[in-house]
């Protein structure tokens, strides 16, 4: 009797390998980064009273509404309005920054491969403030408004204190030359991973031990390494490379402690690594891994064949997994089972392009990450970002099986819910 086929299997199948793998490089870019990232850093300053307050922000091109010029150019811009108040609500210090920017085909308008960034400096006293950002599209008039609670930090006194962590990468091939990821994200194999920090009042010519602790986004510490310096001024600004403490793919929090004459003070921020492809089968003794091989199988199995393989114990459910995908090889005679294959590529895809830091949930088990392993990439990804001052949202569709799939980014922290189907 002729095997029966599951439009599931038909749909992974259709999908060929060696395409997916050509492809990879575009797969990567469609998911690359967030239309809209806020980040504010603050160090030392020679004025001990006050504290610098460095405000950045990045939006990428299709989070704006460009304006053809002619058939080699396209314009589009914003009104960038930042204003602090202190707690009482009074206004402490503000400033307007005005940005243009130029894309030479339609599609460059429509991308998200590159934040546009502005950087704007402030110099206040420690304390609690308010910044109210108010970024205007020049051409829509549209309104996209952030409030965020800020404690300004005391960098004064004698207790040795550490700036803001600011991860960096290469802007061009030359070396010297570092710009800010302000996504924090890199999704490119050339460009080296760096982190910049400010450590104040160390005492000169006194050893300084600076440790680093490289963790996984569940607190695991991975990698951990010293060095050891006498500082020949009070404030020290350092850049290390961390490129090569990173072991592949994934989510990291990043630690520095600073220890010197009994003084012990620490700082970590998290950042993300997309270039690197991840095993899909990872460590069996790591449980998110070893979850990551059958949990997914719920988007593909019987709700009972799902419950034995996941209520078994790891010896008997690597068997059944085995099993499963023996009796569903397409091609029994070969040592590769292309279907296998092709399922644990996406979600091994999957696990790097979803994975959502701030709720520690794992990639395949987003709703982005759910349709990607059962249909594939998608032939279109379409972001809405351009309603500026609205939830970040993507529309996936799918022409060969006529299906469209919208996700909205709701609480703004990169889980995308599907909000609706067709």
């Amino acid at each position: 009797m002729k095997r029966k086929t599951p439009l599931l299997f038909l749909t992974l199948f259709c999908v060929i390998f060696a395409d997916l793998q050509a492809a990879g490089g575009r797969l990567d870019q469609a998911f690359s980064l967030p239309p809209f990232v806020l980040r504010i850093y603050q160090y030392p300053s020679d004025d001990t009273t006050k504290t610098v307050v460095e405000v950045n922000v990045g939006i990428v091109n299709d989070a704006l509404q460009f304006v053809k010029l002619d058939d080699n150019r396209f314009k589009a811009g914003y009104e960038l309005t930042l204003d602090f108040l202190d707690k009482d609500g009074n206004h402490i210090a503000g400033r307007v920054s005005n940005k243009e920017f130029y894309a030479k085909t339609y599609n460059e308008t429509n991308s998200r491969q590159k934040l546009n960034k502005d950087k704007i400096q402030f110099m206040l006293p420690p304390g609690e403030y308010s910044l109210h950002l108010d970024m205007m599209d020049l051409d829509t008039r549209k309104h996209l408004k952030r409030e965020e609670d800020i404690t300004v930090n005391d960098f004064s006194g004698p207790e040795i204190k550490l700036g803001s962590l600011v991860f960096l990468e290469y802007k061009s091939s030359d070396v010297d030359d570092l710009d800010y990821n302000l996504a924090k994200v890199y999704v490119h194999a050339d460009k080296t991973i760096f982190v910049r920090f400010s450590a104040a009042n160390v005492s000169v010519n006194d050893s300084l031990r600076i440790g680093y602790a490289l963790k996984d986004w569940n607190g695991k510490v991975l990698r951990t390494w010293d060095e050891w310096l006498k500082p020949e001024r009070r404030t020290l600004t350092l850049t290390r490379s961390l490129t090569e403490f990173i072991p592949e793919s994934g989510q990291y929090t990043f630690e520095v402690t600073c220890e010197q004459a009994g003084q012990k003070v620490s700082s970590s921020d998290y950042f993300s690594v997309k270039f690197r492809p991840k095993s899909a089968w990872g460590d069996e003794n790591d449980a998110m891994a070893s979850m990551s091989i059958y949990g997914p199988l719920k988007y593909i199995t019987r709700g009972r064949e799902f419950e034995k393989i996941a209520n078994a114990d790891s010896l008997t459910r690597i068997q059944l997994i085995e099993e499963f995908w023996k009796k569903r090889d397409p091609s029994p005679g070969t040592e590769v089972n292309e279907l296998k294959d092709e399922f644990y590529t996406r979600i091994a895809f999957a696990n790097r392009q979803f994975s959502v830091l701030a709720t520690k949930k794992v990639g395949w088990d987003t709703d982005r990450g759910k349709i990607y392993i059962k249909f594939g990439h998608p032939d279109l990804v379409r972001t809405q970002s351009r309603e500026i001052g609205e939830a970040p949202m993507e529309i996936w569709i799918y022409k060969d099986i006529d299906k469209r799939f919208v996700f909205r980014d709701k609480r703004g922290h990169g889980d995308y819910e599907l909000i609706y189907q067709e």
